[in-house]
């Protein structure tokens, strides 16, 4: 029973026209995860110990350098506890500042791995190959590089994160070297924004003029591909296609048009076409694809309204720090606006 009811569904999708997916490479908007470039001051603190120094000075070499030529430059230092303190005491501290600290902590254990070796048995039958069970402890090491930022003057909580680098099966040392060293790599990411590749996937049509408009989005030309389906779907035909096929031209535009141009303040009214196009899709046949894609393109215009207000604090703050005048209070990036005043965030 259940096998004649795969084919008439697999049936259903060839008289339909459309069921198989393509799936193409494309990029969105990356906000940074930790926006310190937006302020003009960078105090980076480490625990009292060699590996959150080194991850504490790998952070202090990659803010001193500009994402580009023309970007505003921040002035990072490497401080100590003692000294940050006094400077609040005193009110020293730069009214548009951050203070990161930087704290590794590392953990080792044992794994147990369970494996076999081969050997020859032999009993009053004759001999023949086996094999014996045996259990090994594989050593283990796991590095975590806790990041906290409070505000420069008050010393409020406004972020905490964390990464974390793992190693095994070799010396504790060896090990510890190479895990601190990953961290060190990777925390200068944490501060940057910039672009991530995402797969976008597509439903192929059984129509010369979608077999045409998902050869462009595969080639990248995102804009092309959105024109061309822009036809298929307001075109007289459309209402006389079967449910599944309009489901998937619709999906298809509305993939398209997350793409079709510019990720900058004009994406959005297009990223509001293709949600359009997308519910609609949606609507027509609750594929669980089609709402994968409603979700996706939803993080996409969030990543790309948080990275849009980083650089309008980035550029704010920078303002206020050439100021003559002292401002009022200058509002945080918008990882930290809602930061508790006792509490910190995560992302």
């Amino acid at each position: 029973m259940r096998a004649l009811c795969v084919a008439l569904a697999c049936a259903a999708l060839v008289a339909a026209g459309c069921g198989d997916t393509l799936v193409v490479a494309a990029r969105v908007v990356r906000p940074a995860t930790l926006p310190l470039r937006a302020f003009p001051q960078v105090y980076v603190l480490a625990a009292d110990d060699a590996d959150s120094g080194a991850v504490a000075d790998a952070l202090v070499q990659h803010l001193a350098a500009p994402l580009a030529p023309q970007s505003a430059r921040l002035v990072v230092r490497r401080a100590t506890f003692e000294r940050v303190t006094a400077l609040r005491a005193t009110g020293g501290i730069e009214r548009v500042s951050v203070v990161i600290l930087v704290e590794v902590l590392v953990d080792e254990a044992q794994r147990p791995d369970f494996t076999s070796h081969p050997l020859t048995a032999c009993d009053p039958g004759g001999c023949y190959p086996s094999t014996r069970p045996y259990t090994a402890d594989i050593p283990t090491l796991r590095a975590v590089a806790r990041l906290s930022v409070e505000d420069g003057p008050s010393g409020r909580v406004l972020q905490e994160t964390s990464i974390e680098a793992r190693d095994e099966g070799s010396e504790p040392l060896a090990m510890r070297a190479r895990a601190v060293l990953d961290l060190a790599e990777r925390v200068g990411g944490l501060v940057d924004g910039g672009e991530r590749a995402v797969s976008v996937t597509l439903v192929e049509v059984s129509d010369p003029a979608c077999e045409r408009a998902l050869e462009r989005l595969d080639a990248g030309d995102w804009a092309h591909g959105a024109a061309l389906f822009g036809p298929l779907v307001r075109g007289a035909e459309f209402a006389r296609r079967p449910r599944g096929e309009r489901a998937a031209l619709l999906f298809n535009l509305g993939q398209a048009l997350r793409f079709a141009g510019p990720m900058d303040g004009t994406a959005l009214a297009r990223l509001d076409r293709a949600a359009e196009s997308l519910r609609a899709a949606l609507r027509l046949e609750p594929r669980a694809l089609y709402a994968a894609g409603l979700q996706d393109l939803e993080r996409q215009r969030a990543d790309l309204a948080l990275s849009a207000e980083q650089r309008a604090a980035a550029a704010h703050n920078f303002a206020l720090s050439r100021a003559a005048a002292p401002p009022t209070v200058p509002p945080a990036p918008p990882a930290y606006r809602d930061a508790a005043p006792d509490a910190g965030t995560s992302r």
